[in-house]
């Protein structure tokens, strides 16, 4: 339960946040395009509107301030005896129809409400929409927030302590709230009309003002505009879709950031050196395994050779020397080539075609034995 601003400005925890789990809706702070984010500092002044919110960690500050899981928000002016309490939101958006944590958070609220006041913790509770006393509560004329509670479908509901049952008094809720710029009373967004420049632009990343913007799209497939600080902090251009990703999205080829689809499509990675290269730059060669793959400039020349008999490029530790025919000449051959058609001698084991082996003997060495046999 608390009244402190901050925890109101954070009622619905900024859009695109990436610290972990939260909650939004048209009362968050930092998204200008809603239009009863204003709500959001008018409910802070009014002086009867206090939050009640659950976190993922209580003990860490940041999740305490900015975490927020679920939260509702309850008036009460103190002494009076009159309970108002609004919609339920949590990390889906806002709820509708009964909850069975409003109605615990109503019991907690009522015992604290009586243990502060020193009074029974006796309450009598109805629907706030149609209900039989006959209580309005109206917002204050310079409120530029949502009102919840005048929607049943959102289960408002309201309290009147029974030691007050004849003399509470209603009040209002909300009061203007202010300009984030300068501190002007404004019952309308974010800014003042003096602040409000037309000239200006506001960056969708930090929310900052600046002369100017450009368009990239963010973790989330979304267009967004963002000020030249977050665009060279954050994104990077790629060139092949002409669009600006999340630089942590993309991938650095040669002298150039390119985005996951255009990477898909346009490159592939060298299976020596895994660097990437555009397709057309790649060579298709056959590896250690026999497997076809693609490898780069450098990792081709390097590593691999071409095969005489097949014409296939193959890495070099699958190519032997073989002889042409009956001579000393020899020519580079892949395994599959070599095993197809050449035989290795039995006597001096050298490789020869199949043409020229005999009883396992080049004609070289066949015409040694023969020589040999006759002597």
């Amino acid at each position: 339960m608390s009244i402190n601003p901050a925890h109101f400005v954070t009622m619905s925890n900024p859009k695109r946040d990436r610290r972990g789990t939260m909650l939004t809706s048209c009362h968050s702070f930092n998204s200008t395009e809603y239009e009863y984010n204003n709500g959001c500092s008018g409910y802070a002044r009014d002086g009867v509107t206090f939050i009640v919110f659950t976190v993922a960690d209580p003990e860490v500050a940041e999740t305490l301030n900015n975490r927020k899981t679920s939260r509702q928000l309850f008036m009460y002016k103190p002494y009076n005896g009159l309970l108002l309490q609004s919609r339920l939101y949590n990390t889906h958006g806002g709820t509708r129809g009964e909850q069975e944590e409003s109605k615990l958070y109503r019991d907690l609220v009522q015992r604290e409400l009586s243990e502060l006041e020193g009074i029974p913790n006796l309450w009598k509770t109805e629907n706030y929409s149609g209900n039989k006393r006959g209580i309005y509560i109206e917002a204050d004329y310079g409120f530029g927030g949502y009102c919840d509670w005048n929607f049943a479908e959102f289960n408002p509901k309201i309290s009147v302590h029974e030691n007050h049952l004849e003399d509470f008094e209603t009040f209002t809720v909300g009061t203007y709230g202010l300009c984030i710029c300068c501190g002007e009373e404004i019952s309308e967004g974010l800014y003042c009309e003096h602040c409000d420049n037309d000239e200006s632009e506001i960056c969708d990343e930090c929310e900052e003002r600046c002369d100017s913007t450009t368009t990239v799209i963010n973790e989330y497939g979304e267009h967004i505009e963002v000020c030249d600080s977050c665009l060279e902090d954050g994104y990077r251009f790629c060139p092949h879709c002409d669009e600006y990703y999340p630089r942590d999205t993309m991938t650095v080829v040669g002298n150039n950031y390119v985005c996951e689809n255009c990477l898909a499509e346009h490159y592939a990675q060298c299976y020596e050196c895994g660097d990437y290269q555009h397709r057309d730059e790649l060579h298709s060669v056959i590896n250690q395994s026999g497997e076809e793959v693609t490898v780069c400039e450098d990792c081709r020349y390097n590593y691999y050779e071409h095969c005489d008999c097949c014409q296939n490029i193959c890495h070099e530790d699958i190519m032997t020397g073989v002889h042409v025919r009956d001579t000393d000449n020899q020519i580079r051959v892949c395994d599959d080539c070599r095993e197809n058609y050449y035989q290795e001698c039995e006597t001096c084991g050298e490789f020869f075609h199949n043409d020229y082996v005999s009883d396992g003997l080049c004609p070289n060495c066949r015409q040694d034995e023969e020589d040999d046999t006759n002597d």
